[in-house]
C-alpha cells in the first residue's frame, strides 16, 4: 500500500516525516502540495521540499484518484475531493475541530471570536459532504483566555499531529470504529462567512467581546486587527472597571504601544503592532520609529519572522542598514538566527547590494555570526561565496 499525504504546512511535513522515519519508502510514499506551495520554506515549511529532500515523489490528484492500494490523507488540503472519482475507499481527513462543530473553514478563528473554551481536531472519513464523514478519532484543545488564532492554530497543528502520528497505523490496518457525526451541535462556516478584509470587532459590547473580537483576527504572518489608536497585537482584560459612559467602545492612548479599550464592564488593554514603521525602517535610510525601545514586548519584537520567513535583523542585513543593525541587535537580535529555510542574517548581509556591503558583512561577523551554519539544502554562507565567486565577501572570512 502507498500511503499519499496530501496538504500543507507544518503538520503535513511532520506527518511525512514521521512515516520515511518509521521505515516507509519512497515506493510507499507520495505527496500532493496544495497549489500555493512553490517548493520553498515561508513561515510554514513546505511539503514539496520536504518531499524532494526525501525523494518522494509528488503526484497530481489525478494519480491518486486513479491508485488502487492507496491511503490518502488530507492534511488541510486546499481542494474539495470527490470520493467516487477514488478508487480507494481508504478515505481520511484531519480537521481542526471537535466535529460535528465548525466543519468548514477559519477553525482557528471562529472558536475564539464565538467564545468557546475548548475546540479540538477530529480525523475523519471523507464523503461527499464537506468535514460529515463518520469521525474515528478525537482530541480535546483548551483555550487559553490571551490566546490569540495564531496561538490556537499552532497547538492545533501540534495536537493533531500527535494524533495523527500515533493512529496512523491504526488507519492503515483498518482497526478502527468509525463513529456518525450527531446533528446536534453541528455547525458549517464558509468563506462568505469570514471577513478578513473588514473583522468584526465588537465595539458595543462587553470586555470579553471586545477581547475575543480582537484576538480572534491576531495572526502575525497575515494581520492584526486595527482600531483607531493602531494594530493591535495584544488584548487582555484589565480588573479595573471600565470609565466608559457611552453605548460604543472607546479607545485611549495610555503610552507610545500601548491603549486601552472601554467597554461597557470592564477595560481591555492593548498592546499596538510596530511591525509596520519598524519593518519600513529596516528597508530605507529613515529615522528610527519613536520608543521603540520602549514596546511592551520588545524582546520577542526583534526576532519574529514576517510571512517570508524574515526576521528584521536579516531585512536590516539585506538592505544595507547598519544602524538598524546596530540597534537590533543592542535590543537582543539573533545574529544567528536562521529561517526555516536556514538562511541566516550574514548570509542576507552577503548579497546586500548597498554600496556599504562588505562594511553591513563586517559589522554582522563582529557581532558572532557563525560562517559554519548550514541552511535547509546543506550549505553555509561560504559555499554560496565560492558557488557565486564573491571574492569581496571571501577576503572577510
Amino acid at each position: 500500500m502507498r500511503i499519499c499525504i496530501a496538504g500543507k504546512n507544518q503538520i503535513a511535513c511532520n506527518v511525512l516525516r514521521h512515516l520515511i522515519d518509521s521505515g516507509y519508502t519512497n515506493k510507499q510514499l507520495s505527496v500532493i502540495p496544495n497549489r500555493d506551495d512553490v517548493g520553498k520554506h515561508t513561515w510554514q515549511p513546505s511539503i514539496a521540499f520536504v518531499a524532494e529532500r526525501h525523494n518522494v515523489p509528488v503526484w497530481s490528484l489525478e494519480q491518486a484518484e486513479d491508485s488502487h492500494d492507496l491511503m490518502f490523507v488530507s492534511v488541510e488540503f486546499d481542494r474539495i475531493l470527490r470520493p467516487s472519482r477514488f478508487k480507494t475507499t481508504q478515505l481520511y481527513n484531519i480537521h481542526f475541530s471537535l466535529l460535528p462543530a465548525y466543519r468548514g473553514v477559519a477553525t482557528s478563528v471562529l472558536p475564539i471570536l464565538h467564545g468557546a473554551n475548548t475546540t479540538g481536531v477530529s480525523i475523519h472519513q471523507i464523503d461527499h459532504g464537506v468535514d460529515t464523514g463518520d469521525v474515528i478519532y478525537q482530541k480535546a484543545v483548551e483555550i487559553l483566555p490571551n490566546w490569540s488564532s495564531r496561538d490556537l492554530y499552532f497547538q492545533l497543528m501540534e495536537t493533531g499531529e500527535e494524533l495523527l502520528t500515533s493512529k496512523i497505523q491504526d488507519l492503515i490496518d483498518g482497526s478502527f470504529t468509525p463513529t456518525p457525526q450527531q446533528v446536534t451541535g453541528a455547525s458549517y462556516f464558509s468563506r462568505r462567512d469570514v471577513d478578513f478584509g473588514t473583522p468584526p470587532i465588537v465595539t458595543n459590547g462587553t470586555a470579553w467581546q471586545a477581547s475575543c473580537s480582537l484576538r480572534a483576527f491576531m495572526f502575525h504572518e497575515y494581520q492584526y486587527p486595527e482600531l483607531d489608536v493602531g494594530q493591535v497585537m495584544g488584548a487582555s482584560i484589565s480588573t479595573s472597571i471600565s470609565t466608559s459612559v457611552s453605548s460604543r467602545c472607546a479607545t485611549e492612548r495610555t503610552g507610545a504601544w500601548t491603549a486601552v479599550l472601554h467597554t461597557r464592564d470592564r477595560s481591555v488593554d492593548l498592546i499596538l503592532s510596530p511591525f509596520n514603521s519598524l519593518y519600513q525602517w529596516c528597508r530605507t535610510t529613515e529615522d528610527k520609529p519613536e520608543h521603540l525601545d520602549s514596546h511592551p514586548m520588545l524582546n520577542s519584537i526583534v526576532n519574529r519572522a514576517d510571512r517570508n520567513g524574515w526576521t528584521p535583523l536579516m531585512v536590516a542585513c539585506y538592505h544595507g542598514n547598519s544602524e538598524a543593525i546596530e540597534t537590533l541587535l543592542e535590543w537582543g537580535a539573533d545574529v544567528n538566527q536562521s529561517n526555516l529555510r536556514g538562511t541566516t542574517p550574514l548570509m542576507y548581509a552577503k548579497d546586500c547590494p548597498s554600496r556599504n556591503a562588505q562594511a553591513i558583512v563586517r559589522q554582522v561577523l563582529d557581532a558572532g555570526a557563525d560562517v559554519t551554519v548550514r541552511d535547509a539544502y546543506g550549505k553555509t554562507v561560504i559555499d554560496y561565496a565560492f558557488e557565486n565567486n564573491q571574492q569581496a565577501f571571501l577576503r572577510q572570512i
